[in-house]
């Protein structure tokens, strides 16, 4: 009997379909627009600056564009992923604006100035930075401890609603020409290398507030905190470490569920003014700190004390109101 032919099988290699949970596209004008389309990304979503306006994207360690992408702006917009972005300018210029929408989700955004290259050039934005948070944890980092630093030219906004545990870090040789404002970021760190050339302008959460601006940091012109409009029902502290150019300025709520607390250790070169709550309210200026004019204290009802170790080069003008019950002490 004639054995019947038999055909070899085998398989065929088809070419990978996995489809990218990030995008990059350069729209009309220039603008690259990143996107996350997927519930979670691979890993971090990175945008590296190859030479002056050129960038590479990479979802984890996948890049996801050919050529390098040409960019006037920038303009990501993340989901509910939990996400790490981070964007490395590399040691050179971008000539635009950047816009980060981080989407719900617990994200971490940090802008490098240098994180790869060792070359010992700053990493600069010449526009504005914007970033804003989602409903869960976020913490934004501005990083400058790579060789160079980093630089935004224009105004850097930060606003991380959502959730009572939000952080802001700086770290390095950070300048932000035109100034820093950040909106409900509940634990705020400002260190050492940090120059904001414009004002610093920070607006409280009503969970309560920890600001620490640090020796070595410094701003040009006002430092003001703002606690939540209306309420506070956490303490609101803040510690002021570094140089201010111009005015130190503290506002507490309305409605205050709790006492706050503002200590400065640092430099004050023009006035500062503290309006306190109706709870117990503390005013520490510490031996070595100074306020180059006049301090100014509006006390609430509530137990206060203002403790003054430091130098005030003018006058301290103490102001009770608010029904108080019984003066500020003075120690």
């Amino acid at each position: 009997m004639k054995p019947a032919n038999r055909c070899r099988l085998w398989l065929e290699t088809l070419e990978d379909r996995t489809v990218p949970t990030v995008s990059a596209t350069v729209l009309p004008g220039g603008l690259l627009y990143v996107a996350d389309s997927a519930p979670a990304s691979v890993g971090p979503i990175r945008i590296v600056q190859t030479t002056a306006n050129n960038f590479d994207v990479f979802d984890g360690v996948t890049q996801i564009n050919g050529p390098s992408l040409v960019a006037t702006n920038i303009r990501v917009a993340l989901t509910a992923a939990n996400d790490t972005l981070q964007i490395d300018l590399n040691g050179k210029t971008f000539n635009g604006s950047v816009v980060a929408t981080l989407g719900a989700g617990v994200n971490t955004a940090t802008v490098y100035g240098n994180q790869t290259n060792s070359n010992g050039t700053q990493g600069s934005i010449n526009g504005f930075l914007q970033i804003y948070g989602g409903l869960d944890i976020d913490t934004v980092n501005l990083d400058g401890s790579n060789t160079g630093g980093l630089k935004v030219g224009l105004s850097t906004f930060i606003n991380l609603d959502g959730n009572v545990v939000d952080f802001l870090n700086t770290t390095g040789t950070v300048n932000l020409n035109g100034g820093l404002s950040a909106y409900y970021a509940n634990f705020i760190t400002i260190n050492a290398g940090t120059t904001v050339g414009n004002n610093v302008f920070l607006y409280g959460g009503n969970g309560g507030n920890n600001v620490n601006f640090n020796a070595g940091a410094s701003v040009a012109k006002n430092f003001t905190f703002a606690a939540n409009f209306f309420n506070s029902f956490g303490s609101n502290t803040v510690n002021v470490y570094g140089a201010v150019g111009q005015d130190l300025v503290f506002t507490s709520s309305i409605y205050n569920s709790i006492g706050h607390s503002l200590t400065l250790n640092g430099t004050v070169a023009r006035d500062l003014l503290f309006y306190g709550s109706n709870q117990d309210d503390d005013l520490t200026v510490n031996a070595g700190a100074s306020v180059g004019r006049n301090l100014v204290a509006y006390t609430g009802a509530g137990d206060d004390k203002v403790t003054l170790d430091g130098s005030v080069g003018a006058a301290v003008y103490l102001h009770e109101y608010g029904g108080q019950s019984r003066p500020a002490r003075i120690v």
